[in-house]
């Protein structure tokens, strides 16, 4: 299976991860069959997707209270990272879903 895209998403970060086969914006990866191939584009495209990320710090640096903004993101952070160091935080329950919910695109 081959996935290639286009800007803003992008895959770079994968390049050097051992098992990838990264090159020149496309990834190539075997699947023994859709369902594994689908999971496997969904997974990409929910690492290439994080480009998008730029998109949105840019919009924010726009706004006049961009500073306002970008310190509420880095306090954010600061507290999740001491309640996730002193043991407090624990992840989000993974939604509850049965094998017979779980669709992909033209699912029937």
């Amino acid at each position: 299976m081959t996935s290639g895209l286009f800007h803003p998403a992008r895959l770079n970060q994968l390049d050097g991860v051992p098992g990838i086969n990264y090159k020149d914006h496309t990834v190539l990866f075997a699947a023994e069959n859709f369902q594994e191939a689908y999971d496997g584009i969904v997974a990409l495209i929910r690492v290439a997707t994080r480009g998008y990320i730029r998109i949105l710090n840019d919009v924010i640096r726009d706004q006049d209270n961009a500073s306002k903004i970008f310190d509420e993101v880095g306090t954010r952070l600061d507290f999740v990272w001491v309640e996730v160091e002193s043991g407090r935080w624990e992840p989000p329950a993974p939604p509850e879903t049965q094998a017979s919910e779980k669709k992909y695109f033209f699912a029937r």
